[in-house]
Parts: C-alpha cells; sequence; structure tokens
C-alpha cells in the first residue's frame, strides 16, 4: 500500500516554509542549516525539504534560490513518502 498523505500543512508559508526558485519555476519548502558531523568533521549543511511532486525534474547541479542566497543542488534524496531532501552547497 502506498503512502497518501495530505502535506500540504507541513509546506504553508505563513508557518514554517518559503519559496524558493529552481529550474525556471517556484517551489514551496522547509529551508534548514542542518548540523552534519562525519569522520570528526562537523559543520552546517544547507537543506532544502519538499513535495517530490515538485522537484521531479531537478537535478544535481541545478540552481537553487532561497532567500536571496544561490546554492546549487549537491544531492536529491527522495525518502518514500512523498517527501525529498534536497542537500545544497552556497555559491556566489
Amino acid at each position: 500500500m502506498a503512502f497518501s498523505e495530505d502535506l500540504t500543512a507541513f509546506f504553508d508559508t505563513d508557518g514554517f516554509a518559503v519559496s524558493a526558485t529552481v529550474g525556471g519555476g517556484t517551489v514551496v519548502g522547509i529551508f534548514d542549516h542542518a548540523y552534519v558531523e562525519a569522520q570528526g568533521v562537523a559543520g552546517e549543511v544547507p537543506v532544502f525539504l519538499c513535495a517530490s511532486s515538485s522537484v521531479s525534474s531537478v537535478a544535481v547541479g541545478d540552481a537553487l534560490t532561497v532567500n536571496g542566497q544561490a546554492y546549487a543542488v549537491r544531492a536529491k534524496q527522495a525518502d518514500g513518502t512523498g517527501l525529498t531532501r534536497l542537500i545544497l552547497e552556497e555559491t556566489s
């Protein structure tokens, strides 16, 4: 049985969600600088969590702009529930 949940409430721009531009369109999601630690190195990684259907054509290397800052998509992680995390890298 496939997961089917209305995720609209999670992506309300009156709450936690923000609009971003990617691939010539607008997508709504939750932007965060996630804390990560790997092999003794720690830091923050910008992440954009959104509905998978809204980023189906987005690919690694695409540009994404959120809150006036430009990023490049470095990884795309779909979780199988209808959500995708875009791992970002800040660009100039």
